[in-house]
């Protein structure tokens, strides 16, 4: 055959470059996929302690209720601010931190409403007085020596509710000497107020006069024996009958005779 007449040689194709990148790009990404699977499913990624702290009243079990999460839940995909969210809920919590510590440990520090008062229920049950109002069971963190006691309240009185956030303002010293408080309501004064003194004196004044009047109980309390102060628009002061004084010195100040100023 002339060599006119051959057939031209074919060339071959060479392996396309982007071909070649995007097989290394899909075995990278399959990698990175499958490392991914991996470590989640390793115990690394994984809840292994919640420390709860800043509680006194609350038990860590009713904490870890409101957390809902557990050890051995996912580490990653748990929120803390949805678990602040579901603790802040719990009636004498009054602020909650939640931060997360890898690997695998979530802290919750708990600010608890401080105590202001032990109150006895008309049924005769001792529980402890919070300041935002609320209420709460006994144990060994009750301070039962320098709060006052609460009785004869209705449980969602709003009067008990502001009493009990003006008492989470006082100075504990100028509240030691007050051993209980009673609702004593009249058409003048609405949240007035009859209170028992640990020096027997019995006491007549309201919620609102308060905080101003209890540098003047103590002024009165210093000066005279036992007896009556009415601490409304005026101050006044009357000793107990002389026939009753001694009764009146032996008793709790929750027994003390006397009769109403107002």
């Amino acid at each position: 055959m002339p060599a006119a007449e051959r057939m031209p040689t074919l060339k071959q194709k060479k392996p396309s470059k982007r071909s070649s990148r995007k097989l290394l790009f899909l075995l990278f990404l399959f990698f990175i996929t499958l490392l991914f699977l991996l470590f989640f499913r390793s115990s690394i990624s994984k809840i292994e302690t919640i420390e709860i702290s800043g509680n006194h009243f609350l038990t860590d079990a009713t904490i870890g209720q409101a957390v809902r999460v557990q050890n051995g839940d996912s580490f990653f995909f748990t929120s803390s601010s949805a678990i602040e969210q579901r603790v802040r809920q719990l009636p004498i919590v009054k602020e909650v931190k939640v931060s997360k510590h890898f690997p695998g440990k979530i802290s919750v520090a708990v600010t608890e409403y401080p105590q202001v008062a032990v109150e006895i229920s008309t049924s005769g049950n001792l529980s402890v007085l919070f300041a935002n109002g609320s209420t709460g069971a006994l144990n060994g963190n009750a301070n039962f020596s320098s709060v006052p006691v609460l009785t004869g309240w209705n449980e969602a009185d709003p009067v008990k509710m502001k009493l009990c956030s003006i008492l989470a303002k006082i100075p504990p010293e100028q509240l030691s000497d007050i051993s209980e408080i009673r609702p004593d309501p009249s058409v003048s004064y609405p949240d007035k107020l009859k209170i028992f003194t640990r020096s027997h004196f019995e006491v007549t004044t309201t919620v609102s006069f308060l905080p101003g009047k209890l540098e003047t109980l103590r002024t009165i309390a210093a000066r005279n024996e036992p007896g009556f102060i009415s601490l409304l628009d005026a101050d006044t002061y009357l000793p107990f009958r002389r026939d009753n004084a001694k009764d009146n010195t032996n008793n709790s100040p929750t027994d003390t005779a006397g009769k109403n100023m107002n």
